[in-house]
């Protein structure tokens, strides 16, 4: 992980982009804070294995907005670090992501 960002970091943003790679190799999402900073993420296997994503419960809406009225997928409540992967939790669901990295890759102001 990059030394100054961490995954936690995604707690209070919203997520405006997640694309799930079609053979699993990785998975990118993109979020955004209150003051417009976006984070760009990547999610992939060192080995080159596919990274296993559950949904647990997933709330797709067209109607959420930021505190600034950017369109998003809702906030995200919770991160949940883990051994082999991470979850996110909020408006959008619970989402379960196995594999062993996860990196911010942009970050635009």
């Amino acid at each position: 992980m990059h030394d100054t960002l961490t995954l936690e970091s995604c707690i209070n943003t919203y997520l405006t982009v997640i694309d799930v790679e079609q053979s699993r190799l990785f998975m990118e999402f993109q979020t955004v804070d209150d003051e417009g900073n976006r984070q760009k993420w990547i999610a992939f296997n060192s080995t080159t294995a596919p990274i296993k994503v559950d949904f647990e419960s997933l709330h797709i809406r067209s109607d959420f907005t930021t505190v600034t009225n950017l369109p998003c997928l809702g906030e995200i409540e919770s991160v949940g670090v883990l051994p082999d992967g991470f979850i996110l939790e909020g408006d959008f669901g619970v989402i379960c992501v196995t594999a062993d990295r996860v990196e911010p890759i942009a970050a635009r102001v």
